[in-house]
């Protein structure tokens, strides 16, 4: 379960300690508030709601709690696989590995796999 509150903040691309910084609140009560373990005073819910430009009624009404379904994950991402065949063959291969390195630099670089992301 997930609230309004939540889903605003994120759409706005509003990090919790951003967006309670600007309502003159904690992260913290930010945090209970989103997760539906604090209720906010009538000014915090205002400011939230000029802030988020969406009304008190939408962002704190009756169906302000949603459940959100996850996102499913691909067992194996094809550009995974071949960076990882690249990068393995590259360590094999001497002669072709900086070709393959390349090849698999050009694969990271673009996003398509990462070390990092994990």
């Amino acid at each position: 379960m997930t609230t309004r509150l939540k889903i605003e903040r994120v759409r706005k691309g509003l990090s919790q300690e951003e967006l309670a910084n600007q309502v003159f609140i904690s992260r913290a009560t930010l945090s209970r508030i989103e997760n539906g373990n604090s209720d906010a005073d009538p000014e915090v819910k205002k400011r939230l709601a000029e802030i988020l430009q969406i009304s008190e009624n939408d962002l704190f009404g009756d169906d302000a709690t949603v459940t959100v379904p996850e996102a499913k994950k691909k067992p194996y991402d094809l550009y995974k696989v071949i960076y990882l065949v690249l990068l393995f063959a590259s360590v094999l291969t001497v002669p072709y590995g900086l070709f393959l390195s390349i090849i698999a630099l050009y694969c990271a670089v673009k996003g398509h796999y990462s070390i990092i992301r994990n």
